[in-house]
């Protein structure tokens, strides 16, 4: 159990500076700081992209060592991190009540770990998973998480459809192109019958290419930023800058809190419904990919040993890991396209939080190996980590920085030059 919890605290930490070094890498433009280098920003963010996965590997495989309803609590110290690191290397103000948030989180943490009992196996058989999905209570379980989560999807559908966003992301992409002079400018010469010169501007890179103009005077012309567009004209012209802007634009986690789109026409008690629905439900199905985590990885794990790596129950684990997690990334894609990354994260955590705790307390009958006390103390503790969340990160806008730090490579920063 031991061994689980310091992976699962040192993926919590990693996931933080993941998190961190991919929001500080579209904080400068054209290059980025980082450990002593001037590198462009796509490269810093896919080097924070790569601690992210790391993070999330660890925690994968703390799950075969300790119970899930205890892992969600000690995972729940990434926000710990996420302040620090906040701090230090996005230059974020760390308000007194961001210190009482953290301080009742990790009082929750404590109450939860405290009520942890080493009798909660942490292996399980195929024969012992299936009959977790086919007893009463898995199914029910399950099944409920499930329809709350459909019916969460159907009304985000429907409310993409009556209230979009002003901006469609091409728009975005083509302000975000203007600002930072990355355009496509086509001068005619002087000579009559020449072809003009077409110079592409590129963040650092310039492209010269024939082609004929008929007009007589100079214009402008933005081509849009698809995925594949940006990808080769990254490629073509050796510069990453739209591939960098491509990237900016899929949500406002790489954005400032004024820099997040909106629709006008949202009514006030609507929106503060959506607030809840859009990272409530991103929440959910982070569960669901937790649940499904831990039992592949409780199968995988011993099925060389037992000769059941063939089972059709480890592949449909497999598969619903697979699913909730791609779904995931669509999820984080559409909900902080609509909200600030202050006000969404503190409720996505304390739906993971609270779903991890039922699915170790309910689906995988943990509780069966704990007193009435240990429930409840843990019970009391998830609570109170949710409060901590709700306390701590729904900061208001007057209270965020808009500058970030000057780079990795300042004395006082989290990370030295190598």
């Amino acid at each position: 159990m031991a061994l689980g919890i310091i992976l699962a605290a040192i993926g919590a930490a990693l996931l933080a500076l993941g998190m961190g070094v991919q929001r500080y890498a579209f904080t400068k433009e054209p290059l980025v700081p980082f450990l002593g280098w001037q590198l462009p920003s796509f490269w810093v963010w896919l080097v924070g992209l790569l601690i992210y996965f790391a993070a999330n590997g660890l925690y994968a495989v703390s799950l075969s060592f300790a119970p899930l309803s205890l892992l969600a609590g000690i995972f729940t110290t990434l926000l710990l991190w996420n302040l620090y690191i906040g701090k230090r290397l996005l230059n974020e103000e760390l308000t007194p009540q961001k210190k009482y948030g953290a301080f009742v989180v990790m009082l929750g943490v404590i109450m939860t770990a405290s009520a942890t009992s080493d009798q909660v196996p942490t292996e399980f058989s195929v024969e012992e998973i299936q009959g977790l999905f086919l007893c009463v209570s898995g199914t029910v379980y399950i099944t409920l998480l499930g329809l709350v989560i459909h019916i969460c999807v159907a009304i985000i559908a429907l409310f993409e459809k009556r209230y979009p966003l002003e901006k469609r992301e091409s728009e975005m992409l083509e302000d975000l192109q203007v600002e930072s002079c990355k355009k496509i400018t086509f001068a005619k010469t002087e000579t009559s019958g020449e072809k003009a010169i077409q110079t592409i501007t590129l963040g650092q890179g310039r492209t010269p290419l024939n082609e004929s103009v008929s007009e007589s005077t100079p214009h402008t012309r933005t081509l849009p930023y698809k995925l594949h567009r940006s990808l080769t004209m990254s490629f073509g012209s050796r510069d990453t800058a739209p591939l960098s802007n491509y990237i900016r634009t899929r949500s406002s986690f790489y954005a400032k809190p004024e820099e997040v789109q909106k629709n006008q026409k949202v009514p006030s008690w609507l929106d503060k419904c959506m607030a809840l629905i859009y990272p409530g439900s991103l929440g959910l199905d982070e569960g669901v990919a937790h649940l499904s985590m831990k039992a592949f990885m409780a199968l995988i794990w011993q099925c060389g040993k037992t000769g059941t790596c063939g089972e059709p129950i480890i592949y449909i684990m497999f598969g619903l890991w697979s699913v909730t997690s791609l779904a995931t990334l669509w999820w984080m894609r559409t909900v902080f396209k609509r909200y600030e990354i202050t006000k969404a994260l503190p409720i996505e955590y304390g739906a993971v939080m609270a779903v991890n705790a039922m699915s170790g307390l309910i689906f995988y009958k943990e509780s069966k190996y704990m007193e009435t006390w240990q429930i409840t103390l843990m019970s009391v503790g998830v609570f109170v980590i949710v409060i901590g969340l709700m306390v701590g990160l729904r900061e208001k806008q007057k209270q965020q920085t808009a500058e970030p730090s000057t780079g990795l490579h300042d004395k006082d920063n989290i990370l030295e030059p190598i």
